[in-house]
């Protein structure tokens, strides 16, 4: 129902991002076959000039002309002749999709591997979990290639900034709070097998990404998306990190306890909002830190602090976490860990993609066990 009402409201938020990004982004040049010259400040018109490659002024050096003329315009060459399409990564996701859901799904009705209590009905219990494991795979899917859709080739789209970090923000969270589809066994420790029919979504985003930024093509959509400077190897470093730490929190903590559910979300909304805020709002920034804008940290604490609490119930009511798990009596908590997240998140010297969540699921097991 969740994740229905957010692919709802997507037509209204779209066009209005679309429309922000194109209004405040500055361009001084564009990629394109004709050389866009700095704005002009004087005379009536604003618009920028434009010049033909061939007769460049002699002021711009010869690797601009030399960028210039290797230039492609939208999906076709200089000459005219349309790039040959890349072979798409989506049959062997499918494929890999399926293998590993036969190969759990054997594993649980054979009986080589258990988990499940008797008083469940085998079949349906592992029937259910394939289908909700299907079901997060294709949403996830859908939802990222709603995003990255909006990502164009020739600037004119969503900035990618600002794309990467709303996929950043808002898949770990949707993910989580999809969990309750599966069989719960709170409490049930590794031997619960919900935990890895869950696993095999995010395992299946790693593969994504993997071939996204082995492709080596500048014109996939996903690691267009997902990286800051078009290269599609950006794809391999924080975006990779973020679906391998997603897997193996899944694993490792579920809903045993709040652990890995703090490591995620401190990870996904507290550094993905910081970075959206910060850039848009943080003109203040940290004495220490030319990078890191006080709106960003303040963003990082309470909105981390508001998914950590809004998420905990929501898996509370619907039976998903044990019962010792009191998500209302911990607010104090819950909030000293996401603001030493959010100075976690300040270090210069270290990958935050590692230490945010690290250190949310460290808070979480001094703070919120």
């Amino acid at each position: 129902m969740i994740m229905y009402y957010s692919l709802c409201i997507l037509p209204v938020i779209i066009p209005g991002l679309r429309a922000a990004n194109s209004g405040h982004a500055r361009h001084d040049f564009v990629p394109a076959t004709s050389f866009l010259l700095p704005r002009q400040t004087t005379g009536r018109s604003k618009s920028p000039r434009r010049c033909d490659a061939l007769l460049l002024p002699s002021k711009f050096p010869p690797e601009a002309v030399a960028y210039n003329s290797s230039l492609r315009v939208g999906n076709v060459d200089n000459d005219g002749i349309p790039p040959p399409s890349p072979p798409s990564s989506a049959p062997a996701v499918a494929a890999a999709a399926l293998v590993s859901y036969s190969v759990l799904a054997g594993l649980y009705l054979s009986g080589v591997a258990s988990g499940y209590p008797a008083e469940f009905d085998l079949g349906p219990a592992v029937a259910r979990d394939v289908a909700a494991g299907l079901a997060c795979a294709v949403l996830a899917t859908v939802w990222v290639k709603i995003w990255t859709s909006q990502v164009d080739s020739d600037g004119t789209g969503l900035d990618p900034k600002l794309c990467r970090k709303i996929i950043h923000t808002t898949s770990a969270p949707l993910f989580i709070l999809a969990w309750p589809l599966f069989c719960h066994l709170p409490g049930g420790g590794l031997a619960g097998p919900s935990r890895y029919f869950a696993a095999v979504v995010s395992a299946l985003n790693m593969l994504k990404l993997w071939a996204a930024g082995r492709s080596g093509n500048r014109s996939n959509e996903l690691a267009r998306a997902v990286s800051r400077s078009g290269d599609p190897k950006e794809a391999l470093g924080g975006p990779l990190v973020y679906a391998a730490v997603l897997t193996v929190v899944t694993v490792v903590s579920w809903t045993d306890n709040l652990c890995g559910i703090a490591a995620i979300l401190v990870m996904a909304v507290g550094d993905g909002t910081a970075d959206i805020i910060g850039r848009r709002y943080g003109k203040v920034k940290w004495p220490f830190s030319d990078s890191k804008s006080i709106a960003g940290t303040v963003a990082f604490a309470s909105l981390s602090f508001a998914a950590l609490v809004g998420i905990g119930r929501w898996l509370k009511f619907t039976g998903s976490l044990p019962a010792a798990v009191l998500v209302n009596d911990l607010f104090p908590q819950t909030a000293l860990l996401c603001a030493i997240c959010a100075a976690v998140e300040l270090l210069p010297f270290v990958d935050d993609n590692w230490t945010v969540p690290i250190a949310g699921f460290g808070l979480a097991a001094l703070l919120l066990n």
